[in-house]
């Protein structure tokens, strides 16, 4: 994977002559405010010193040092590091673009609705605003606020959006709910990557890309752009848009607990729209029927090519974020009246979290309904049998990493030109590149895994945790 490249300034011809010295103006003024900035800095530095010395702790010396100052310094830390990417700013980054328009008085209505950093975003504060958004030289009524449970979404300046478009006749590509993403929480090109393998794997993820979002014209910042559950989500997908789309209500209970805890993205106009029939028909299931009856129903409700395909998907990054509490949606198909399972929010999982067990273990799994499946030694055997298939073709392997690395190139730019974004560039190719030979690390220790119960004929053996 490349790294850092280096980006020659174009030539000052006689076509390119007013575009250079553009270019060295703003490379002055760059200049200038990083040497006023520096001087602030040292402020910073000269009272958290003479804090420190009186004993001080660190909290008690930051807090200390005035917000103006202490917000420079951060920004003259940052364009220090930043220093050998400089050249990437005169640099197009060819994503695509979005400006979310907001009146001033709403804009601070979100801030102040925001809840302690410690506490989760409740209902009370997902109120909507209107706006309008502005793509491709065109103009949409939304509605927006800022979205996701904890304060890694909303507590530093660079912030996710959720944004519900207002007039159903004016929707790019079909979207009538979209998310716009911190990067970092989805592992920065992570779920981009996931959401590609599902599709390879036959499964349905939401669209999603990286864009550039200003707001009110102010600080381009990359976001993952994804599509919100909803009938237009399985409309865009060619899945029917009136028909049964579940998902957590956020309730006390696990998911595999209740049909309470369930809630429906969108609904099948032909039924009640509290009727959970079909998902209470699984629950019990999976909760109370024997062994036998369990392996002879549980692929007349659910679909068992979808299932296979969600579980390697799944496995491949030893993925836990789809689990009893959230993260599962189970699209029911009202012709066959079976489930659907959709990936949402994959993740992966760490290597310090997965640590030796995995040498070990065929499936890591805190999803209930998938480790008692995969039980049945038939179905782990032909999920094995599957995943191996897929694993085993040399053309799957160089797609996956050709694909991480153009995304790579395709977005390194414009996150290089992202002053919002917590942390700097360096940080930002360091991750990555860790997480991308991490994900094909584990691919590899799959492909280990496999090649010794191949040589064994042990595809049906069974061993878990979760």
């Amino acid at each position: 994977m490349r790294l850092i490249i280096g980006l020659m300034p174009a030539r000052a011809g006689y076509g390119h002559r007013a575009r250079f010295h553009r270019m060295m103006l703003s490379v002055k003024k760059k200049w200038l405010y990083l040497w006023l900035s520096s001087l602030l800095a040292l402020c910073a530095i000269v009272i958290a010193g003479l804090l420190m010395a009186r004993g001080g702790n660190y909290w008690t010396v930051i807090s200390a040092i005035p917000g103006p100052i202490r917000r420079t310094g951060r920004v003259v830390l940052r364009e220090i590091k930043d220093l050998p990417y400089i050249s990437a700013r005169f640099q197009p980054h060819g994503l695509p673009e979005y400006d979310l328009l907001i009146d001033q008085k709403d804009l601070d209505f979100l801030n102040s609705n925001l809840p302690d950093s410690e506490e989760m975003l409740s209902a009370e504060n997902k109120v909507y605003v209107p706006a309008r958004l502005t793509f491709e030289g065109k103009e949409y009524a939304v509605e927006t606020r800022y979205r996701g449970d904890a304060k890694n979404h909303w507590l530093w300046p660079q912030k996710s959006w959720r944004l519900k478009f207002d007039d159903k006749s004016k929707l790019p590509n079909g979207v009538r709910l979209m998310n716009f993403v911190v990067p970092i929480d989805r592992g920065y090109l992570v779920e981009e990557f996931d959401n590609f393998r599902a599709r390879e794997l036959g499964l349905k993820p939401p669209r999603s890309e990286f864009i550039v979002l200003t707001v009110n014209g102010k600080n381009p910042s990359v976001y993952w752009a994804v599509e919100q559950m909803s009938p237009e989500f399985l409309a865009g997908q060619g899945l029917y848009p009136k028909a049964d789309l579940h998902g957590e209500s956020d309730g006390p209970l696990g998911l595999f607990d209740s049909v309470h805890e369930w809630r429906k993205y969108a609904a099948n106009p032909a039924a009640a729209e509290n009727d959970y029939t079909y998902l209470y028909e699984l629950l019990k299931l999976l909760n109370n029927a024997p062994d036998a009856e369990f392996r002879q129903k549980i692929f007349s409700v659910i679909d068992a090519d979808d299932f296979y395909a969600w579980s390697i998907h799944n496995a491949l990054v030893y993925g836990d974020h789809q689990d009893w509490l959230h993260n599962m949606r189970l699209y029911l198909d009202p012709e066959k009246n079976k489930f659907h399972l959709i990936p949402w929010d994959v993740a992966i999982r760490d290597r310090d979290e997965v640590g030796e067990v995995a040498a070990g273990v065929i499936q890591i799994s805190s999803n209930r309904l998938e480790t008692r499946i995969l039980g049945v030694p038939e179905f782990m055997a032909e999920r094995n049998r599957r995943m191996w298939a897929y694993l085993n073709d040399k053309k799957v392997e160089k797609k996956e990493k050709d694909f991480y690395n153009d995304l790579y190139n395709k977005t390194r730019v414009a996150f290089y030109q992202d002053k919002l974004r917590r942390y700097d560039n360096a940080f930002f190719d360091a991750e990555a590149d860790r997480l991308g030979k991490m994900i094909f690390d584990y691919a590899d220790d799959w492909r280990e895994k496999y090649r010794l119960m191949e040589a064994s004929a042990s595809f049906d053996k069974f061993s878990a945790t979760g």
